[in-house]
């Protein structure tokens, strides 16, 4: 059944065998669930906003970021089920290291 909470599910469902001739993404693999972690972020905190202030601690700021790193793997995985070149900059992206917290002691 198509709701709007699993929107983007039936587009990929349908849509990349369709546009691939019959290939599928994989939605077990990390970079799915990443993917909808920060759809859900996006509904909750971007888009749909709930609270006035909107702030968060560093070491989640971080995590999200390194979630968004990780949808790199999904672009990936799309240009070859399509076929497609992928991008130097998505190359390069895939390759960087996460983003880490360095508390420094400044006394």
């Amino acid at each position: 059944m198509y709701t709007q909470n699993n929107k983007y599910m039936y587009k990929n469902d349908k849509w990349v065998p369709i546009m691939s001739k019959g290939k599928k993404n994989d939605k077990s693999q990390r970079f799915w669930s990443d993917f909808k972690d920060l759809k859900k972020i996006r509904d909750n905190e971007a888009i749909h906003i709930k609270s006035q202030f909107n702030s968060i601690k560093h070491s989640i700021f971080l995590k999200r970021i390194n979630k968004v790193r990780s949808l790199v793997n999904l672009l990936i995985k799309l240009h070859i089920i399509f076929g497609e070149r992928i991008p130097r900059i998505i190359i390069r992206t895939a390759y960087s290291p996460e983003i880490e917290l360095i508390k420094e002691n400044y006394a």
